[in-house]
């Protein structure tokens, strides 16, 4: 009997933690159009994560954690002069409310002639990955981000897009 009670013991232990954990991965584009008269520019885009991948909504009381892997940017649409340059520009992350963003990144002299259909890697800044991961996570799974920069020459007219592979993981309790 007492062999009998020690199994039931152990079993029901095992039972009591047991756990589906689930790992997917999501890429997340978001395509900013600049067309400006200056050489400055200033824009911002919302994300939905949801709209990326129906897990976010179907697993979100389940998810545990959002990892950015990595991000790239490219040129997808220019037509301006061969010499045109960013010098520099900032790309931030924060949320749809409106709180102050954070740096995720910088890019600077991008010869947007040679960078068109050339996707590149961008060097992430941490807090601004770690700020990314937790929008991502957390209801209502959105962020906004903050594209600025100063070109070499104006008018500033060229369609940028970002990627962002991300790995999601969801961990639900079977009992």
């Amino acid at each position: 009997m007492k062999k009998y009670f020690l199994i039931l013991v152990v079993l029901s232990s095992f039972l009591l933690s047991c756990e589906v954990s689930k790992d997917f991965i999501v890429k997340i584009d978001k395509v900013f159009n600049v067309n400006y008269a200056g050489e400055t520019y200033e824009t911002m885009e919302d994300i939905d994560a949801k709209e990326f991948s129906s897990d976010f909504e179907k697993y979100s009381s389940d998810l545990k954690s959002v990892e950015i892997l990595k991000g790239t940017y490219e040129i997808i649409v220019f037509a301006g002069p061969a010499t045109q340059k960013i010098l520099s520009a900032d790309l931030e992350v924060g949320s749809t409310e409106g709180e102050k963003p954070v740096g995720l990144a910088v890019v600077d002299d991008i010869v947007l002639a040679e960078a068109l259909n050339n996707e590149t890697s961008l060097t992430l800044r941490s807090a601004g990955k770690n700020k990314l991961a937790d929008l991502m996570l957390n209801n209502p799974h959105t962020c906004r981000l903050y594209f600025s920069g100063q070109a070499n020459e104006a008018p500033v007219v060229f369609s940028i897009k970002f990627r962002f592979e991300c790995k999601v993981t969801y961990e639900k309790k079977l009992i």
